[in-house]
């Protein structure tokens, strides 16, 4: 009987995490000197940094035909890549050769990518002092199943892992579980995981957690409602947030872009408005890294009044048929090769991935002291363009230096 149960454990990956943009926790800034840092890569890091880029919009592919037209969407790539690499440290054979392939991995060793990966992950964490992020991991074994030692050390050394063993049978592990999501969510995911099936050996939690403020707060007292037109052309009643500043803007064929900076502008959101009559779909499946630079590159300062719906999103996605489509298909197969990992045969069950994201006007004071307003010559009058939000837009959260997406989404509808 012990052996039929070993032949089947599998390895749950589980993903979970919520950027949030407004300032209910925002830091205290002891340091009024907040000079934008930056992250230095080298040339073979820039590389990888590309391939992540080209993952992520692959991916975003892949979960918008996984969607219901006004289903909202948001995902992070970087948590994906992350938890990916760490199931790669694990796997032998086809089971690793298919994951570092969709990630764009496969010309660089698994060393090289876990090196790329902990620079990136410090380096994120210390770039704007009024905003917060933080990555968080963690393995779990079942108190019966056996861990390689050199594969905890190796989630241990590289990606920081918290390193549990518990009895997997127990509701008890449940709530420790869901007490871990909760203490690296700020209490946001406080109810993670429902159950834990009975031939659940592993489950490997990854978690990124991150907080901005605008570098230009918008007043709350000039957020009012509007009309917002979705993907069916439902005409529904929103909040709009509202700002009259300078922005890096760009139009482009079928869009037009923004940018909205945090902090020091370490970080930003852009927002990708398609052109009316364009479909969302049919946009999405034209971006690509090459299209993604373009649009950075066109980007300049002009002044705009700019309306943007306030929303939030709650929502968790099961990321293995995506993953299957995309190529990973061995590492889900009872007969897959994780010998790294144990001597125990295991394979993977799913992986998961739950998102808050809450956008909303609040700043912080330092983010007040950096705002721009409109300044001209004297005598010289301002074109102000006008930019409502006011149909299906995409999200995209990066990072400035590495170019690296944190998070990502579509709205065809707010909820």
């Amino acid at each position: 009987m012990k052996k039929s149960i070993l032949k089947n454990s599998v390895l749950v990956v589980m993903l979970f995490l919520m950027p949030s943009c407004n300032n209910e926790d925002a830091p205290t800034v002891e340091n009024t000197d907040n000079t934008r840092k930056e992250i230095t890569l080298s040339r073979a890091e820039q590389e990888l940094s590309a391939h992540c880029t080209d993952f992520a919009f692959r991916l975003l592919q892949e979960m918008n035909k996984e969607k219901m037209e006004q289903e909202p969407l948001v995902l992070s790539p970087l948590s994906a890549s992350l938890a990916l690499s760490m199931v790669a440290n694990g796997a032998i054979g086809n089971a690793q050769q298919e994951i570092v392939n969709i990630l764009g991995f496969n010309s660089y060793s698994i060393e090289e990518v876990n090196a790329y990966n902990q620079k990136l992950i410090k380096g994120l964490t210390n770039l704007d002092n009024t905003t917060t992020f933080c990555s968080a991991n963690s393995f779990w074994m079942d108190d019966a199943f056996h861990a390689l030692d050199s594969y905890k050390n190796t989630l241990n050394k590289w990606y920081e892992a918290d390193l549990f063993t518990a009895d997997f049978a127990s509701p008890a592990t449940i709530d420790q579980m869901n007490q871990w999501c909760s203490d690296k969510t700020n209490g946001l995911i406080p109810q993670f995981i429902g159950d834990l099936h009975p031939l659940y050996k592993l489950v490997l939690l990854n978690a990124l957690y991150f907080k901005g403020v605008w570098k230009e707060p918008f007043e709350e007292s000039a957020t009012q409602t509007g009309n917002f037109t979705s993907s069916e052309n439902e005409i529904q009643q929103v909040y709009f947030m509202k700002q009259s500043t300078y922005y890096k803007y760009a139009v482009q064929e079928n869009a037009t872009i923004v940018e909205l900076p945090y902090g020091n502008e370490a970080f930003s959101m852009t927002v990708i408005l398609p052109d009316e009559g364009i479909d969302m779909s049919e946009y999405i499946k034209t971006l690509n890294t090459d299209k993604w630079a373009s649009i950075q590159a066109n980007m300049h300062f002009e002044p705009l009044s700019l309306s943007l719906p306030k929303f939030k999103i709650e929502i968790k996605d099961d990321l293995t048929g995506v993953l299957q489509r995309m190529g990973i298909t061995n590492a889900f197969n009872a007969n897959s090769n994780f010998s790294n990992i144990s001597k125990e045969k295991v394979y993977i069950s799913k992986i998961e991935q739950a998102n808050y994201f809450n956008i909303d006007e609040e700043g912080t004071d330092a983010a007040a002291v950096t705002g721009t307003g409109f300044v001209s010559s004297p005598g010289e009058p301002i074109e102000v363009k006008e930019l409502q939000i006011n149909r299906p837009f995409l999200f995209i959260l990066k990072e400035k230096s590495t170019n690296t997406i944190l998070f990502m989404g579509r709205m065809n509808a707010i909820k």
